[in-house]
């Protein structure tokens, strides 16, 4: 019996390619270096977590890159916030510095000011072997780069079919009030059965209305024709809080997991790890084993390493806290990650010392060898006899 399987051809989606590697339909981040580290793109029904940094910089500068993506590959998006607004994000999208289909694989004169900084030099001998991280001249079929410093137009955001969400409403949507709906039961039989219908009911699952407001939002909009990109910065701020927060949060996971692996979308979450740790430090392994790439940015602002001369070069370190390698046998080997914020543009790369600390470790060990100089000339100038005598 032939072992030989007809490879299977899926169905093009806009915004998508199928990686080389595993097979997979993955879709672009918005960072190039992001993308690498994931295996060249986010897989399709897969949930990425972004573990804010204490003062959350950085993790909004992701999320902007992600809608920005979806922007330019004409995607639906889906933004929920409670802290910013989603009409303030998506008049702050970096503007795409190139795209594919105006200048194939070239890239502008803007394009060479925005990579200056990598490609003039290198910073030590010992790293010329290693390549840079943050692939910047390694553009291709669906790779955009973005300028952090200019923004989208109004057009070119209007028109990319978008859903909004900031805790009271969704545009494109008309949201029914969340009070729990019995189904048409007589009068005497409604007090009876109050209790059995309302756990039967799914619309008072959640305690906190915000977490079902906002499952039941995506539960409208997400269909099977249409491919989404789902965004929720901040899930889990102090805005979601409640007596029952722990218990709904990992319940509104494990249904948006169910949403997200039964629909063509991906996710992208980003949460604060360090305020969910100090209510209660066991969430954090729960919310990690529902998701299926948990990324951690650690800051240096407001900590020792910001005056350290080693990490003077950078913003924080990156962690990868979990990574799903689905239909892949190759194992994760990047461990010392930083990342830095430029005027234009956020780096990922992997972490190496500074010059000066190089430089003075060279300094080092000429002086050892100065000082060892005399001792080796008196060596070379011993009689025969000496034991010494070489």
């Amino acid at each position: 019996m032939s072992s030989f399987r007809r490879r299977l051809v899926r169905p093009f989606i806009i915004g998508t390619k199928t990686s080389p590697q595993t097979g997979q339909v993955i879709t672009g981040s918005g960072n190039p270096a992001l993308d690498e580290l994931l295996g060249g793109g986010i897989p399709m029904n897969s949930i990425v977590l972004i573990e804010e940094d204490k003062h959350c910089i950085y993790s909004k500068v992701l999320c902007k890159y992600f809608l920005a993506e979806g922007v330019i590959k004409n995607q639906q998006l889906f933004l929920a916030s409670l802290d910013d607004s989603p009409d303030e994000i998506f008049k702050k999208l970096p503007q795409p510095v190139f795209c594919d289909q105006f200048y194939r694989g070239q890239p502008p004169p803007e394009f060479e000011q925005l990579t200056q900084d990598t490609t003039s030099l290198r910073i030590a001998w010992r790293y010329n072997d290693l390549p840079y991280l943050n692939v910047d001249k390694s553009y291709g079929d669906g790779d955009h780069h973005f300028n952090l410093l200019n923004y989208m137009t109004e057009d070119e955001v209007a028109n990319v079919s978008k859903v909004l969400w900031d805790g009271t409403y969704s545009k494109e949507t008309s949201l029914e009030d969340n009070n729990c709906s019995k189904p048409d039961l007589a009068e005497e039989e409604e007090e009876e059965d109050d209790e059995s219908d309302s756990a039967t009911d799914g619309s008072c699952f959640f305690s906190n209305k915000l977490f079902q407001n906002l499952i039941d939002t995506i539960a409208k909009e997400l269909r099977m024709v249409n491919f989404w990109r789902i965004c929720i910065p901040s899930l889990g701020s102090p805005l979601w809080y409640d007596d029952n927060f722990g218990e709904d949060l990992l319940k509104f996971l494990t249904i948006l997991r169910a949403f997200v692996q039964n629909t063509q979308c991906v996710c992208f979450l980003t949460m604060p790890m360090h305020l969910i740790a100090k209510n209660d430090e066991s969430l954090v392994p729960k919310i990690r084993n529902l998701v299926d790439y948990a990324i951690e940015l650690e800051s240096f602002a407001g900590s020792e390493r910001e005056t350290n001369p080693a990490f003077k070069e950078y913003n924080g370190l990156l962690h990868f806290k979990k990574m799903s390698a689905i239909n892949s046998l190759a194992l994760f080997q990047h461990s010392d990650l930083a990342f830095k914020l430029r005027r234009k543009k956020f780096v990922i790369e992997k972490f190496h010392l500074p010059p000066e600390l190089g430089k003075s470790t060279e300094q080092d060990s000429e002086d050892f060898v100065s000082k060892q100089a005399p001792a080796l000339a008196n060596c070379a100038n011993t009689s025969p006899s000496n034991p010494l005598f070489f």
